[in-house]
């Protein structure tokens, strides 16, 4: 192992730093340790003010350090309010009701069965993809899976959904 830097182990180190701050050259501070009865060459002394007190390279690091955290706390609150929007998204999007009796009266006559149907496939469909980004952003929690029950169904409603169907594949 290397002998560490005779400033590091100096009973004036202290005095070492004060001048170094105060912008005394090393060949100052070597006539003033030498006045002092301690022998430390002025190039030690420039390898300590660049190797181990380099105030304005730590200063720098500290700095970037400072600069970088707060860009990623701004990116962090970013991503959060991110993800709350899409779980706004995705609570208002399970909780719609499109039933044409929920509907207001003057919504109400200019729309069809199929108009219904597939506002609440977009609705479903915007559900879905809005769980996929949130999976995306967190990685953590699976997707959202909407389960579709299909249960017996009458000739219109088999007609209804071959419909909606058809329109959404000509999409």
């Amino acid at each position: 192992m290397a002998r560490p830097n005779a400033v590091l182990v100096s009973e004036f180190r202290s005095e070492i730093d004060d001048m170094i701050l105060e912008g005394k050259s090393d060949s100052f501070i070597e006539r003033w340790l030498a006045d002092n009865d301690a022998k430390i060459s002025r190039q030690t002394i420039g390898k300590y003010r660049r190797n181990d007190f380099n105030v304005n390279k730590e200063a720098t690091i500290a700095y970037n350090d400072k600069k970088s955290k707060e860009k990623k706390d701004k990116e962090i609150k970013k991503r959060v309010s991110d993800i709350e929007a899409l779980d706004d998204i995705i609570d208002m999007g399970n909780s719609l009701d499109l039933d044409l009796g929920s509907l207001s009266p003057d919504i109400e006559e200019g729309t069809s069965a199929l108009d219904i149907e597939k506002a609440k496939i977009q609705a479903k469909n915007l559900v879905i993809r809005a769980s996929k980004v949130k999976h995306d952003i967190t990685k953590d929690e699976p997707p959202v899976i909407i389960e579709v029950k299909v249960g017996e169904m009458d000739d219109e409603e088999q007609a209804l959904t071959k419909e909606v169907a058809d329109a959404l594949a000509r999409q």
